[in-house]
C-alpha cells in the first residue's frame, strides 16, 4: 500500500513540476531571446528591453573578448536567439566569422556599427579602439543603436524600448557629469 502511495505521490510531484515548467516556457515564448557577447552590452540591452526580453551574455566578468572562442553551448545560444548584439570593431575577433554567418539568418547587430570612424580613436595601423564604453558619448550611440534595433525587431513593444532607452541614456548623462 505504501508503495502505491509513493508512486502516486511521485506522479503528482512530477506533474506539478512539468506544469510549472510548461507555464514558464509559455510565458517566456512571448519574450525575445537576446544574446550579447559581453557584460557591458548585456547591461545596456537589459535596461532597454526590460520585461520584454530574456537577455544573456556569453562572456562573464574577467573574460578577454579579444581571445574568446565560442563553445558549443554558446553556438546553441546564438542559434536560439531572436537577436544577437555584439560590440564590433574587432573586439570579438575570434567570433567574427560565426557572427557574420549567423547574421544571414537573424538580426546580428554590431552596436558600434553606427559610430562614425572620425569619432573613434585609432590605436594602431588604422585599427579603431573597440572599448567604446569608456567614452559616454560613444556608448550612448551604441545604446541608441540597440534600442532602434529592438524597436524595429519587436514593434509591439517599441514604445517601451524607446522609453527605457531614454531613461538609461539619462542615467548615462548623469553619471558622465
Amino acid at each position: 500500500m505504501n508503495k502505491v502511495k509513493l508512486s502516486v505521490s511521485n506522479l503528482i510531484e512530477t506533474y506539478l513540476l512539468l506544469s510549472c515548467s510548461q507555464k514558464k516556457d509559455e510565458n517566456d515564448s512571448n519574450k525575445l531571446m537576446i544574446v550579447t557577447t559581453t557584460g557591458m552590452i548585456e547591461d545596456a540591452v537589459k535596461n532597454i528591453a526590460g520585461e520584454h526580453a530574456t537577455v544573456i551574455s556569453l562572456m562573464g566578468p574577467g573574460v578577454d573578448p579579444h581571445l574568446y572562442k565560442a563553445t558549443q553551448g554558446d553556438l546553441d545560444k546564438l542559434t536560439q536567439a531572436d537577436v544577437v548584439f555584439y560590440n564590433g570593431l574587432h573586439l570579438e575577433g575570434k567570433m567574427g566569422e560565426v557572427l557574420e554567418k549567423l547574421g544571414r539568418t537573424k538580426p546580428v547587430v554590431a552596436v558600434a556599427g553606427s559610430i562614425g570612424e572620425g569619432r573613434l580613436r585609432i590605436v594602431a595601423d588604422g585599427i579603431h579602439d573597440p572599448h567604446i564604453w569608456f567614452n559616454v558619448s560613444l556608448w550612448k550611440e551604441a545604446v541608441s543603436k540597440a534600442a532602434a534595433t529592438l524597436a524595429q525587431t519587436d514593434s509591439a513593444h517599441a514604445t517601451a524600448y524607446t522609453t527605457n532607452a531614454a531613461r538609461y541614456l539619462a542615467q548615462l548623462d548623469s553619471l558622465h557629469q
